[in-house]
């Protein structure tokens, strides 16, 4: 029998978790082998780059090694519901009115709007249950989401599998994959998050079998100096009657060493959202959207410390995967 979906969401049980520690935070692949952190690049940010905007609904061949959308996908996504997992995983709230707007990744002018178009559905399957989340392009074969996501959290959790990655996926136009649809190769994560289910660690990163984000475009990546921002948040709730895009916006209420707080509406399936600011040159990604309850939204910050390891994860050799 087919099995239905899950949107992933953190219930926050308290405000903020502090348990990450100071030193460089060992990574792990879903192979089981220990990641270097080792090809880092000395800058305080990873600049964002909006893509060359090709895609096959204007006639132009898709990025190699992504396919079109199959029957199986379709169900996946058509297919999903809103419970929990291992009653860990539970479902985020909105907080207050709705303050939430669709986004159309389609514009006519620009063809597929950026960075909507770099904002990516995130589908898996984990214990024979599948699984709907949020990601976003951070490279050209580099995919930034939470954690849980990728891993259940814990020893005696499972890490995901058949994880594929659609960029701009929307029900609400004429071609809901105008970039089509992209597996994964290698799933990181920190190596606590897999053992010990420390949620000051609730990130991760999908590298794919295709270079997608070369006509995607990516989001830039910025760590530090986060207080009283305003952001962004964009993924895809699993509330709405259809899976399209939505975003709302806030500003970061508190934060300390590794997560931070934000009012910004969301929902289960919103689990690996990216939360953005725009300061002018391109979208930045201040943290990633992991958990939430009735008053308060948390995103996982990129530190100094994890800002390191996505940069080595974002630019490992495709061809070393």
């Amino acid at each position: 029998m087919k099995s239905s979906i899950i949107f992933l969401g953190f219930l926050v049980a308290g405000a903020m978790y502090t348990h990450a520690s100071e030193f460089q935070p060992e990574t792990i692949s879903n192979d089981g082998s220990v990641i270097s952190n080792s090809m880092n690049r000395q800058t305080d940010d990873m600049a964002p780059y909006p893509g060359n905007n090709q895609d096959a609904a204007f006639g132009f061949s898709m990025e190699s090694g992504s396919r079109q959308l199959t029957q199986f996908d379709g169900e996946r996504i058509a297919t999903a519901n809103f419970a929990g997992y291992n009653q860990r995983f539970q479902l985020e709230n909105i907080i207050g009115t709705d303050t939430r707007s669709k986004i159309d990744p389609y514009d006519s002018k620009t063809r597929y709007s950026y960075p909507a178009r770099a904002t990516v559905l995130v589908t898996f399957t984990r214990s024979g249950s599948d699984f709907i989340c949020s990601g976003a392009m951070i490279g050209p074969d580099t995919v930034l989401t939470a954690g849980h996501c990728l891993h259940g959290g814990g020893a005696t959790e499972d890490w995901s599998t058949d994880v594929s990655v659609i960029p701009a996926y929307s029900q609400s136009t004429g071609t809901k994959t105008p970039y089509g649809v992209c597996d994964a190769k290698t799933l990181r994560t920190f190596s606590k998050w897999v053992a010990e289910a420390d949620r000051a660690y609730d990130l991760g990163a999908i590298k794919l079998e295709c270079k997608i984000g070369n006509r995607t475009g990516w989001y830039g990546i910025k760590k530090g100096g986060i207080n009283k921002l305003p952001t962004i948040i964009t993924g895809y709730p699993g509330d709405k009657p259809k899976t399209d895009q939505w975003q709302a916006v806030d500003w970061v209420r508190k934060s300390d060493r590794y997560n931070f707080q934000h009012k910004a509406d969301t929902y289960g399936g919103m689990s690996g959202s990216p939360v953005w600011v725009d300061n002018g040159v391109g979208p930045y990604i201040i943290g990633v959207h992991t958990a939430g309850n009735s008053t308060i939204n948390l995103a996982t910050s990129v530190t100094q410390a994890f800002f390191k390891a996505v940069v080595s994860w974002k630019n490992q050799p495709w061809e070393d995967q």
